[in-house]
């Protein structure tokens, strides 16, 4: 099937696949080709929803079978593990994999690699983030209340010299 010929109001030709006369089922397309017509569209057939077999982005293809306890696992990019210490490679098998005699005992999905720190690390880390955060917060607050004494102060001195 063709496209469309119609131009749109934006200067660009329409998207739509065009019926027998050149034109799309929209009636102002169909009144530039001169005629007019009833006709549908004919829609696609029904596509299938993605498997894990045919789309590795699944997000069911994310999910681990199983729990490591006292670890807490999170997927990082194959070219940014040796930079992210403390997480380190999980072994599959605590997550509930079996590996075969000579293979890989690191998980993977496309570019990503399964990694893990302990969950006493992971929630130390949590706070430090935390304690970041609201000291930042609070310095903002701070900046922005001096700001604002300043400009107060400033209106004042130049209430009183007039």
């Amino acid at each position: 099937m063709s496209q469309c010929e119609a131009i749109t109001s934006q200067g660009k030709r329409c998207k739509r696949e065009a019926l027998d006369n050149g034109y799309c089922f929209v009636p102002a397309h169909q009144k530039m080709a001169g005629t007019e017509t009833n006709e549908l569209p004919t829609l696609k057939s029904e596509t299938k929803p993605w498997s894990t077999e045919d789309n590795p982005w699944v997000k069911d293809n994310m999910r681990l079978k199983g729990k490591h306890v006292g670890f807490r696992p999170r997927w990082i990019a194959a070219t940014e593990v040796e930079k992210r210490h403390p997480w380190q490679v999980a072994d599959k098998r605590n997550y509930g994999y079996k590996v075969e005699t000579g293979e890989d005992t690191v998980l993977r999905r496309n570019e990503l690699v399964l990694c893990e720190i302990t969950e006493q690390l992971a929630k130390q880390r949590e706070e430090y983030q935390k304690s970041k955060s609201m000291s930042a917060m609070q310095e903002a607050r701070r900046i922005q209340l001096s700001a604002a004494e300043k400009k107060e102060s400033m209106m004042k001195e130049k209430f009183e010299n007039r």
